[in-house]
């Protein structure tokens, strides 16, 4: 018997997804998702791999909630995003977090109001740059945290829709636009895509190994109700 000859052992299954890997080549890193305690969902962990193939895995991270979208920085820090409910918020949206390559806890390193869902580091400089979702009025992150506190307050949940798609599989689309960011030592977070509209809905982009601009894939209309895909530049100074 094999647990692919019975359903349930198959679900239980551990899923690996996606490799990091440091600039020196020395740590590789990749996602583990496993069944919760209730099996009623999977929770994705860190886990470190030796390049060698000598040593066994191991385990880096153990968020309740899960990790996902690790990378290195050139320092050779390792950077995830991450749920972690505190006292305050028992549902965060997710956070950039970063675990020093001399080892500790990880820290909390940069924040959103709607979350942080990808990360890309430069692989020859301290630059670190992160997508995340704002809403189309708002001018600034503090302003967008405003404007959320107002909709929860009120109870709005409503979407206008002014243009396609509106939809992404079973998935209704806004009215957050993602934006691009590049995070300061600081955590401070500045906005490299003012008002970007669709443009970036499904983010995809790439430092450059200096980290002096991005590259990415920008959404624009095309004929009819069609939309299609353009690299832009973006400069990250």
């Amino acid at each position: 018997m094999t647990a692919f000859d019975d359903l349930d052992d198959y679900i239980e299954l551990p899923r690996v997804s996606g490799l990091a890997v440091s600039s020196d080549g020395s740590r590789v890193v990749t996602t583990v998702a496993e069944l919760n305690s209730t099996k009623t969902e999977y929770v994705t962990a860190v886990w470190e791999l030796d390049p060698a193939g000598r040593a066994p895995a191991r385990r880096l991270t153990r968020g309740a909630k899960g990790e996902a979208a690790p990378t290195f920085t050139v320092e050779g820090d390792l950077l995830f995003t991450s749920v972690r409910p505190t006292k305050d918020d028992d549902k965060p949206p997710a956070a950039l977090w970063l675990l020093s390559a001399d080892g500790g806890e990880a820290c909390q390193l940069a924040e959103l109001p709607g979350g942080i869902t990808a990360v890309r580091t430069a692989r020859a400089a301290s630059v670190v740059t992160v997508g995340g979702p704002m809403l189309p009025s708002a001018a600034s992150v503090d302003d967008d945290r405003r404007l959320r506190g107002v909709r929860k307050d009120a109870d709005v949940t409503a979407i206008l829709h002014s243009g396609y798609p509106l939809r992404y599989w079973d998935s209704d689309l806004g009215p957050d636009e993602t934006h691009l960011f590049r995070v300061g030592g600081d955590g401070a977070l500045i906005d490299l895509t003012p008002q970007p509209g669709m443009g970036l809905r499904e983010p995809d982009w790439s430092v450059s190994a200096d980290g002096l601009f991005a590259v990415a894939a920008w959404r624009v209309p095309a004929p009819g109700a069609a939309v299609r895909s353009v690299l832009m530049r973006i400069d990250l100074d």
